[in-house]
């Protein structure tokens, strides 16, 4: 059954359907969300949909009234049917045996393959069905949203979306980073899984009007998908520059971002590993200070560590920007932007990253930020950092230049605005 169109009620009208909550002071996705959601404001009336999983941690009771303001109408729309087998299961001992069976009944999480009646039920759910423009934050947005065009549950007269980044790419990335850790049946199916997102972002691609990415390095990539007009979209963040901070006693490391990303997770554990104890042996006064959302329960027993404080899910992060001497961002898999590197950077404070953590930023290795790419590199990198002050503060000054020339709000409001119109 397809579901009646409604009327129009105004000759512009646009559907924002996203699986990331807008948060202003969120991990990186939600500030992207919060901030793609604000331009979008200004040049249409935008009613907001939020499609999450079950098992999106904590996304069913995100509070969404920070955005009602500029909003038209903004409604949630569970789908318990695309938890993955394992959770719905746990009875299951085989975590491959699960895997296999999450990918038959869902295909990848990425772009899910769902009932015809569970269809039925989101676009019932939807706050409109019938718009100039709709908006799909991400690839499993789009891929659902896709899906309703497809069936005439949903009518739009134009298809834009935002990927933020290459999904297949990063996910291509982690099972490099984890290939020797894993099976080999567990292998094939990831790479059964990166080939089925692959091919979802070249059907998104070819079919819809503009997609967007958080990195000008993607668009390429995006071209090589058959994209009819790729738009790069910065990563904007707006913070206040804290003044300098200066502790005589000990060196500060601050680290912040999602615990329960993978990229996070894995790149302080190895840091945590190899980096902490090297810097600890040079310094030993130096304090991490990990700062972030849902700690799962191994790096909390890694952070019970010398000279190492877990702070988890916090209301403001601003006060521990502005008790550090430098960020650090180990990730050694990832694509798109790090927000939390923009971030450190509009705060004012020096950063030391890996290659892969910079990538996309056009900062200027030794002039905006250190890179290390190796555990032993990081810690000379914060040993340097640690014997000359200065050279921090240098950094610092130059990181927030490059982040107001490059990464201000402007820069995202334009390109929308491209976008859409």
């Amino acid at each position: 059954m397809v579901l009646p169109r409604q009327p129009n009620v105004s000759q512009t009208m646009l559907l924002c359907v996203m699986r990331i909550p807008p948060a202003i002071n969120g991990h990186g996705g939600s500030q992207r969300s919060w901030h793609l959601l604000q331009a979008l404001c200004q040049v249409d009336r935008v009613h907001f949909a939020l499609i999450y999983r079950e098992s999106d941690l904590g996304v069913g009771e995100w509070p969404l009234a920070s955005i009602t303001p500029f909003c038209e109408r903004v409604t949630k729309i569970a789908l318990p049917d695309y938890a993955s087998v394992a959770r719905r299961a746990p009875m299951l001992p085989n975590r491959i045996e699960s895997g296999w069976l999450d990918y038959l009944r869902v295909g990848s999480h990425g772009a899910p393959r769902l009932r015809e009646r569970d269809y039925k039920t989101i676009a019932a759910q939807l706050p409109v069905r019938d718009v100039s423009t709709v908006f799909a934050g991400r690839l499993p947005s789009a891929w659902v949203v896709d899906a309703l065009l497809a069936r005439g549950l949903l009518h739009a007269e134009r298809k834009v979306c935002d990927f933020d980044d290459i999904m297949s790419h990063f996910r291509a990335r982690e099972l490099e980073s984890r290939k020797l850790e894993m099976s080999r049946q567990w292998r094939l199916l990831q790479h059964l899984d990166v080939g089925r997102l692959k091919a979802a972002e070249r059907k998104i691609c070819g079919t819809w009007d503009c997609v967007s990415v958080a990195n000008d390095s993607d668009i390429d990539a995006l071209k090589s998908f058959g994209s009819r007009r790729a738009i790069h979209v910065p990563n904007i963040v707006d913070r206040p520059c804290l003044s300098d901070s200066v502790s005589e006693k000990r060196f500060r490391v601050l680290f912040v971002g999602n615990l329960n990303f993978r990229a996070n997770h894995d790149g302080l554990m190895l840091f945590l590993e190899h980096a902490w104890p090297r810097l600890l042996r040079a310094h030993p006064g130096s304090v991490l200070r990990v700062v972030g959302l849902s700690p799962p329960p191994s790096l909390r027993s890694a952070c019970d560590a010398p000279g190492v404080e877990l702070h988890a899910n916090v209301p403001d992060v601003e006060p521990y920007y502005a008790d550090c001497d430098v960020v650090i961002s180990p990730v050694l898999f990832g694509s798109g932007t790090r927000i939390k590197i923009l971030e450190a950077m509009a705060y004012g404070r020096a950063v030391v990253s890996t290659t892969i953590g910079a990538e996309g930023l056009g900062a200027q290795p030794g002039k905006d930020l250190l890179i290390g790419d190796t555990m032993p590199e990081f810690a000379d990198a914060l040993i340097a950092l640690a014997r000359n002050p200065g050279s921090g503060h240098q950094l610092a000054q130059n990181a927030r230049r490059l982040q107001q020339s490059r990464f201000g709000p402007d820069a995202m409001a334009a390109a929308i605005e491209s976008m859409i119109t």
